[in-house]
């Protein structure tokens, strides 16, 4: 009886520190605050932006932020017409590459809650569980198995738009949408391997993964819109979840 009063305290304890960290956490704990009247304002967001992404690769429990790289994905369904005619689902697939990503511009209006980055992740790997059906281009494709998707330079832009909210008579940021745009010339390079295509044929697979790796640019620009509303379902509860910690007076030093 007193191990399990033990251990039920000690357990209370944890959490008790946990929030009580949490609740005691400042922004500059994290980055350097900016101010909104400041010239060089976009460089210094674009600055803490940076940081960010370096530190929350492994999450910030004691914020319940989860860790962005690697991240699981539970299912990830890519649907397209056109040259792809194709069904393809990806189970608890893998994504590494993040944790790299180079903000490069940042440009932001904190009077209307914009906050638009362009950014560059030079190695990004998808890998998991697939299921595929369809044509790509103009063969025929089926097949499940191990699936390793990796992108090379890809560059973009994330625009978040927001609203102020009020909590505890304070001011906080709440991001309200995510809008993710991979550029037209975009990624420099993607390589592709399927295993398992056409029941295990290796003559057939073989020749099917080196058929999408000469014609990567064509799949790739089909599977951009899915692939960009993937980002915004992942990164949007990552970012809110992130300032719901600070209130505005945290995030610019003048406001």
């Amino acid at each position: 009886m007193n191990d399990v009063y033990n251990t039920l305290l000690l357990q209370g304890l944890g959490i008790l520190c946990l929030l009580t960290f949490a609740s005691a956490a400042e922004l500059s704990d994290f980055v350097t605050p900016c101010k909104s009247a400041d010239p060089e304002l976009n460089e210094c967001v674009r600055q803490a932006a940076q940081r960010l992404f370096e530190i929350s690769a492994k999450g910030i429990p004691e914020l319940n932020v989860p860790k962005l790289d690697p991240a699981v994905v539970p299912k990830l369904a890519l649907e397209r017409d056109g040259a792809l005619t194709m069904n393809l689902e990806l189970v608890n697939s893998t994504h590494h590459g993040l944790s790299g990503v180079k903000v490069k511009t940042a440009s932001v209006d904190p009077h209307k809650n914009v906050y638009n980055f362009t950014v560059l992740i030079p190695h990004y790997v998808v890998a998991g569980q697939y299921d595929i059906s369809g044509r790509v281009i103009l063969l025929p494709i089926t097949g499940h198995g191990s699936a390793n998707i990796t992108f090379i330079d890809t560059e973009g832009s994330w625009t978040f738009q927001g609203e102020r909210e009020i909590r505890d008579g304070e001011s906080f940021l709440k991001l309200t949408s995510l809008k993710t745009y991979i550029s037209h010339d975009s990624p420099k390079n993607v390589r592709i391997h399927f295993d398992g295509l056409f029941g295990g044929n290796k003559v057939l697979g073989d020749t099917m993964n080196h058929f999408m790796n000469e014609n990567w640019k064509e799949i790739t620009k089909q599977l951009k819109p899915s692939v960009q509303a993937s980002f915004d379902r992942r990164l949007l509860p990552v970012a809110q979840r992130f300032l719901a910690n600070f209130p505005l007076k945290q995030l610019y030093a003048d406001l």
